[in-house]
């Protein structure tokens, strides 16, 4: 498992060493942006934490996934610019929706609850559906220390921690110093499967739209990360769920899925669950339409006792009511699929929108219409993440000190509660007060959420609410969508305009800008930074995976930090060190002329063609910082040398960035009265009821 760059594992070989070595369970492609394109870099498969009985179907998606990277990153365009909606292409049906939310059956429990379905073939290697905008959340622990506290922290924690991915997966890494990242789409939609999945979450683009922090009123107002794009690992099939390599518990989402069974129950393929169905199917056609809803309960009820018996597990396979029962059937039936017809007929299109520049000034990016919608025609649907208390979106003192996500969720004046939608490109839905589309509560909504308090409401730890956005009038192909935000949101946006002063700094750049200049070529020293210092929005970071053997080269020597260090070759360590999840903080000691072939560099092959025909090497000092996992953590002063100029780049420093703008805009967008119940309304006069305070503060 030593190697120089030229390494030449297999994918079966690098997956089995990455088992060892990451924090987060699931599998990940690693992607790189290069000249504002995603390029695949390495074309590696990583996991960890992978328990034995799973390390088969592990090791069976790596080698699927690395067999289509070269596909994949034939299908991203050199043309395509950071401004495109996305670098992968991707095909939307104009005439049929290929994307539906849908019901489904949790395997252990046997509810209904909600999955992500193409509705059309789809090729290994393609993207499904749109791109998905990603919204980093800087410092929640820091902010909001008792987060993880069940206790205090509450449902926020527990309901949103589900939906956040590490940032070093999908974007937005180095805005602050402890970062997740919200992704609105199919990767917090579709649900987890570690033996079979058939998906993988892709790194989000960085695009600020061509927004100048020092002209424009709208700069951090929107997230620059977007392009979070969902690749297919294997060929599916029309009416397929989409699974990820993890568990997200969206609702009672689980690992398993109903093909599998619970553990120690029976499968669905079992002959006598199949068999059972068989029987009622039989039932349904013959007698469904004649039996009352008191014969129908009394009914499954014996189907369930002659069925399961005593054993909970089995039945456990079995949906609660005959009511559900014929979802149950669908699914059973087709083992797991559904058919096109009945997602049409049951499911809610989610690829009726696609992102791009807005057309409404200081908006950033804005959703398009992929195909004609129709008056009354629901655009798409939006699961809902409740926080109970908004103020759990508070990042420090100050009316302006809120997380960026806070402009993506809706409130009310009269009440603490948020509602943050998790649907695909609804994000990018813009203000306008004279809109096309509507909101309105879809009948999957848990309507017996509607009359909980906002107490009562925290307790609740999975998504029980959805909106549909609809469609006012007839909508052309391409046209922009928006809704009204409110009164209270267009007053808030007016004042905005009026009280925006320009920032005093003047020497902001934002990293990836810099990493296309020119004097970005040949790194700095840190003695020659002290003369002429680099912008201090961006900071110099390297691409190093740390393994602490002295087969690998190390050893200690006197460096200039005037004691003895661990000093080690950069060409002696890992092939797949040169990836974006090995990224951390660097100080550029020394450069000097290097011989590229007699130290094994592949220049040409692993960095910006630029640099291939630069010859230098530079010793680098390598920091922690704290995403670093804990095998990768440095416990002592560390010095690689001979680094490629490849494996150095510039990222933003923390809070540098328009996200983290003082002046930048924060504000909700306001649910309309009517769609708002008076039982989640705590707040009276604009004061938050103190009976209900308590009980928030004590739930929450």
């Amino acid at each position: 498992f030593r190697s120089h760059l030229t390494n030449t594992k297999t994918p079966i070989e690098l997956v089995q060493q990455k088992t060892r070595q990451q924090s987060k369970t699931h599998l990940r492609i690693s992607v790189c942006r290069t000249r504002s394109l995603l390029t695949f870099t390495n074309q590696r498969i990583t996991s960890n934490k992978i328990s034995s009985s799973n390390m088969r179907g592990s090791l069976s998606v790596a080698a699927a996934a690395a067999s289509l990277l070269t596909q994949a990153s034939a299908s991203a365009s050199s043309s395509a610019a950071a401004t495109d909606e996305s670098i992968l292409n991707y095909a939307i049906d104009e005439d049929e929706c290929g994307l539906y939310l849908a019901d489904t059956v949790d395997a252990t429990t046997g509810e209904l609850t909600m999955g992500v379905f193409t509705a059309a073939d789809v090729k290994s290697g393609a993207v499904i559906g749109v791109p998905d905008l990603v919204i980093p959340l800087l410092d929640l622990p820091v902010h909001h220390d008792d987060l993880h506290d069940h206790e205090d922290g509450g449902a926020f924690w527990w309901l949103w921690d589900d939906h956040l991915w590490d940032a070093l997966d999908v974007g937005g890494l180095f805005e602050g110093r402890h970062v997740k990242s919200a992704v609105l789409g199919v990767g917090s939609l579709a649900r987890g499967n570690m033996q079979n999945p058939n998906a993988m979450l892709l790194q989000s683009n960085w695009d600020d739209a061509g927004f100048d922090r020092t002209q424009d009123v709208g700069a951090g107002a929107f997230s620059y990360h977007h392009g979070a794009a969902v690749l297919a690992l294997n060929d599916l099939d029309a009416g397929s769920e989409v699974f990820f390599p993890h568990s997200v518990s969206f609702a009672s989402f689980e690992q398993l899925t109903l093909d599998e069974g619970p553990r120690n129950g029976m499968s669905v393929n079992d002959p006598r669950v199949q068999e059972f169905w068989r029987k009622y199917d039989e039932l349904q056609a013959k007698h469904g339409d004649k039996l009352s809803a008191d014969r129908k309960s009394q009914l499954w009820g014996i189907l369930q006792e002659t069925m399961a018996g005593s054993k909970a597990a089995t039945s456990r396979l079995l949906p609660k009511s005959w009511a559900d029962a014929n979802v149950v059937s669908e699914h059973v039936r087709h083992k797991g699929r559904r058919s096109v017809s009945w997602l049409k007929e049951n499911g809610i299109c989610m690829d009726n929108l696609r992102q791009g520049p807005s057309t409404i000034a200081q908006a950033g990016r804005g959703a398009f219409a992929t195909r004609s919608l129709s008056k009354g025609q629901v655009i798409a649907p939006a699961p809902l993440v409740h926080v109970t208390d908004g103020s759990l979106l508070d990042m420090h003192e100050g009316e302006q000190a809120k997380q960026l996500l806070m402009n993506y969720c809706f409130g009310h004046s009269e009440s603490t509660k948020l509602l943050c939608p998790l649907g695909a490109s609804t994000g990018f839905i813009n203000h306008s007060p004279k809109p096309n589309a509507v909101l309105r509560w879809s009948s999957k909504s848990n309507e017996s959420w509607m009359d909980m308090s906002v107490e009562e409401l925290g307790t609740q730890i999975d998504i029980g609410l959805i909106l549909e956005y609809v469609a006012l009038r007839p909508i052309a192909k391409d046209e922009e969508i928006t809704i009204d935000y409110g009164d209270e949101w267009e007053a808030a946006w007016e004042q905005h305009k009026l009280n925006w002063e320009a920032p005093e700094e003047d020497d902001y750049v934002s990293a990836d800008a810099y990493n296309e200049a020119d004097e970005a070529d040949i790194m700095r020293t840190y003695d020659e930074q002290l003369a002429n210092p680099y912008p201090s929005s961006v900071s110099t970071a390297c691409m190093y995976e740390h393994i602490n053997d002295e087969e690998t080269g190390q050893y200690l020597n006197v460096y200039s930090f005037g004691h003895e260090v661990l000093v080690k070759n950069y060409y002696s360590v890992e092939e797949d060190a040169l990836d974006y999840m090995f990224l951390r903080p660097c100080r550029i000691l020394d450069r000097y002329e290097v011989d590229p072939e007699e130290l094994g560099w592949d220049e040409n092959a692993r960095g910006p063609d630029r640099h291939a025909s630069m010859h230098f090497g530079y010793s680098v000092e390598i920091l922690n910082m704290d995403h670093t996992s804990i095998d990768q953590f440095l416990t002592e002063p560390l010095v690689v040398e001979n680094v490629p100029r490849s494996a150095i780049t510039f990222v933003d420093s923390a809070y540098s960035t328009d996200q983290s703008l003082e002046i930048a805009f924060r504000h909700t967008m306001m649910l309309p009265d009517e769609l708002f119940p008076e039982s989640w309304r705590n707040k009276k006069g604009g004061v938050v009821n103190d009976d209900e305070l308590l009980e928030v503060e004590d739930g929450v």
